[in-house]
Formats: C-alpha cells, structure tokens, sequence
C-alpha cells in the first residue's frame, strides 16, 4: 500500500487505488464505496482497522509512524535529521514496497473477483483475506525497523521517541515499547509485557468495538458527501490533507445535526479512554520515582521538538487544536487516551509518599 500511517480511511482508499492501478483496471464506479457498503467489505475494513492498531499495541507503531512522519521539513529539522537522511528513508521504503509488487496484485485480484463488493463469502475466501492482512502487517513491521535503525541516529531515534512519550495523549493507541526511552530495566520490561498480556482479552473487545464504531461513523461521513455528489475517489484525487480537513468539518456538522452519530461518537471515544486509563496507570505503576519524575516532566513541560512534533501530529491526524476540548469530534484517532497523566494518579502517587513498588521492581532494585 501506498501509505499507512495517515488516517485509517486515506490508508484504506491509497491502497484500493493503488492495488487498482497494479492490475490496470478502471472500476465502473467508485471501488471504496462498493467495498464499504457491502457485508464482506465491511468485514475486511474491520480486519484492516484492526490489523493496523494491532501493530501500534505491539509496539510496532513508532517506526511505522516515522516513516510517513520525516515527509515534514520542520518535523525533521526539530529532530536534527538532514534532507538527505529523510530522501534516504523515502527512497528505502519505495524500493521495498517496489520489491513486493505482489501485495498490491493480491489486493486488485481480490477486486476484480468481486469478493470484496459480495454479500457473503466462503470460508477459503475470507481466510484469504485475513491472511492477506496478516501477510501486509508482518511486512511493515518487518522493514519499518530496519529502514529506521539504518539511517537514523541513536540520538535521532531518542528525541523521536521522547516526543511520542511526552505526546502520548494525542496518540491512537499505546504499548509498553513506549516507556523504553525512560531506560526501563529488563525486569520492568517483563513487568510490562506480561500486564499486556494480561490486558490482551480486554483489548481485543475494545479493538472490535473501536472497528465496529470507528467504521458506522466513517460510513456516514461518506454518505453525507455521497448525497452531495463528492465520492471519496473525488476525495483523495484532492489530496492528503485537504481531504482530512473536509472530512474533519463533515465529522464535526454531523456532531451537531445527528443525534445518533453523536452518540456512537460518544461511546466509541469513552470505550478507547477508559481501556487507555487503565493501560496507563498499570504501566505507571511500574515506574520507579526517578523516571516517574522524568515522564511527568517530558509531559508538563516538554522540549522543543516534542512541541513541534505534538502540533505536526494534529494536523497529520485531521485533529487540530481549537483550545476547546469540548469541540474535539471523532476522527480516526477516536481511541484516544485522553489526558496524558490523570490528575488523580498524579496526587494518589505524591501523597503516598515512598511509593509501594510490585515485588518484582522491588526486588530489581535491590539488585542493583
């Protein structure tokens, strides 16, 4: 596909068209449309929805976001990486995506058979496509770190990762790779995975009930732009940004004149916080004082470059800041984890004074 890390919905029309174009086909009409509005479609969004949250929960996400993301001149120079390091990256992922011209074949074979537009599909066919997701999310987290690790500096990838952290309330979705730029000892990193394993049940419901939402809403979206007579071929041919941004003032009309979008709005944004929240707090637990410290001051009073990155990153997601939270609409970052540190957990931890630490942090201490 084309690109991955813009909105779920540009990630999904590039690589339609792209997969398109590989079979040099021109649909009768609108090949988004068709596939959103059929049962199998829907089913196959959601399976990309998924398969792309999947990958951030894993801990894939920060490489694949800096791929799209050294596309920013300002971003890159906040950074310090050179015009030549960004054009070494662009021209890295080109040459790998050119390399498996079978991803895009796959996908245009899947519509030109017509599987995607059915109302119903055999079991072979839908493993298929699962299996196609799989395949398509095993390869971007595959190049994704091998791209950035050799280009980019370790001081490079430190402010990156610095600027996500101190950011982490704008972000889709969080994992415990994150938390690694506050030098997380390997007890703490296994304290970490195993509370996402644990999390992992809870996750994938609220995965399916983000997917399930995220698409209801994308589809009305759609459909109000349908009866104006403007597809989302007609969308993306505008390109990446003005698209976002008309999408962005539909989103926010239908908050205002549609009760039912509102609400599903409203359940979906609440679900993804309260799983965040206590994904949050777990990890915060983990931390020891010292680099509890640290978080709290990369979020309060962040450097430059996180700044930057925090208002480039609003605008990449169609999201820009009013000053209003209230004004805040779904976009295809709904599952956002709301304030960065809870106010509440902030006191709780002060008050407790020599905060308790789990007994494997404890004893990992100790050891040192």
């Amino acid at each position: 596909m084309k690109t991955f890390l813009l909105t779920l919905t540009a990630m999904l029309l590039f690589g339609l068209t792209t997969a398109a174009v590989a079979q040099q086909t021109e649909p009768p009409q609108d090949v988004f449309t068709r596939i959103r509005k059929s049962p199998v479609g829907h089913h196959s969004l959601k399976m990309e929805i998924k398969s792309n949250l999947r990958t951030a929960w894993n801990g894939q996400g920060t490489n694949l976001w800096i791929l799209d993301l050294v596309n920013d001149p300002n971003l890159c120079a906040a950074w310090g990486i050179s015009e030549e390091q960004c054009q070494q990256i662009q021209t890295a992922k080109e040459k790998a995506f050119e390399a498996r011209p079978e991803f895009g074949e796959a996908l245009g074979t899947m519509i030109e058979s017509g599987v995607l537009f059915a109302d119903t599909a055999d079991e072979k066919a839908m493993t298929e496509i699962q299996n196609f997701y799989e395949e398509m999310a095993a390869f971007r987290n595959k190049i994704a770190p091998e791209i950035v690790d050799e280009v980019l500096t370790s001081e490079q990838k430190q402010k990156i990762k610095e600027s996500l952290l101190a950011n982490m309330a704008e972000l889709p979705i969080l994992s415990p790779s994150m938390f690694e730029v506050l030098n997380l000892t390997d007890a703490q990193k296994q304290q970490m995975d195993k509370i996402q394993k644990e999390l992992e049940p809870e996750f994938e419901q609220a995965l399916e009930n983000f997917a399930e939402g995220f698409l209801f809403l994308q589809n009305k979206v759609l459909d109000a732009f349908d009866k104006e007579g403007i597809t989302s071929k007609d969308l993306m041919a505008e390109g990446q940004e003005t698209m976002m941004k008309k999408e962005g003032t539909m989103r926010k009309k239908l908050v205002a004149e549609d009760p039912v979008f509102k609400k599903i709005h409203e359940d979906v944004q609440s679900q993804g916080k309260a799983f965040s929240l206590k994904f949050k707090i777990k990890m915060f637990d983990v931390l020891t004082d010292e680099q509890w410290i640290r978080l709290q001051k990369l979020v309060d009073h962040p450097p430059e470059y996180a700044k930057t990155f925090g208002k480039k990153w609003k605008e990449f997601m169609g999201d820009p800041d009013t000053g209003e939270k209230e004004s805040w609409v779904p976009g295809p970052n709904s599952w956002k984890p709301g304030d960065p540190i809870p106010e509440k957990y902030r006191q709780e931890r002060q008050t407790r004074g020599n905060f308790p630490r789990p007994k494997e942090q404890q004893q990992n201490k100790g050891a040192e």
